[in-house]
């Protein structure tokens, strides 16, 4: 019986040996009413990753009777990974080392991004008009991070970074509100501070 050889195809080995895989992440800078945002374009790899994780995120879910805070679908977790994937590539300047501190954890809420010491949040809301970070009260007591940041969904493949926001200054300046499933802390995404900061606080080496 012959063994089968697993050959990476001549065209996946292009986007390597170009750098193309990691270089081809389209970031734009530009301010909506004032405020500093940051588009970051999801390639068709990071879209397929994202799916993959959401998808097993969902999947874990089910299989252990996971009731999560706010009701989840395979949507929402897929868009949770994508906001997750656009700004560790934002903040780091390339995808695949963005890879390094990205934290995926199954079953545990332990962060989304660990960059130099610092455990972080990232909310992705789901539709261009959704324009406040929302910290439910059980995650608020229970998950305490260094800092949050606030993205939406604003195309297929664009998610837009508004900015981010300590703990200490969330819990300062956020509003306590009710959506539907209990105390929520909450500030507008033109509230935030300009995640370029977080970014040279964070500079990956």
């Amino acid at each position: 019986m012959t063994k089968k050889i697993r050959r990476l195809r001549s065209k996946d080995l292009q986007r390597v040996f170009s750098e193309a895989l990691w270089k081809n992440v389209e970031i734009k800078e530009h301010t909506v009413n004032e405020h500093f945002v940051v588009d970051v374009h999801l390639t068709e790899d990071m879209l397929i990753t994202a799916l993959s994780i959401g998808a097993r995120i969902q999947q874990y879910d089910v299989e252990k009777a996971f009731t999560p805070i706010i009701g989840a679908s395979y949507k929402q977790d897929i868009i949770g990974v994508e906001g997750v994937f656009a700004v560790a590539c934002y903040i780091c300047g390339n995808w695949l080392k963005a890879l390094d501190y990205i934290k995926i954890e199954l079953g545990s809420d332990s962060g989304d991004l660990k960059l130099k010491g610092h455990l972080i949040d990232v909310k992705t809301r789901s539709k261009k008009w959704h324009d406040i970070l929302m910290m439910p009260k059980k995650q608020w007591v229970n998950r305490k991070y260094d800092f949050y940041i606030g993205c939406n969904i604003i195309a297929e493949d664009w998610v837009r970074i508004w900015g981010y926001i300590s703990r200490e200054d969330f819990e300062k300046n956020g509003k306590w509100d009710d959506f539907g499933h209990g105390d929520t802390l909450c500030i507008p995404f033109n509230e935030l501070n300009n995640i370029g900061e977080l970014k040279q606080l964070n500079k990956c080496a």
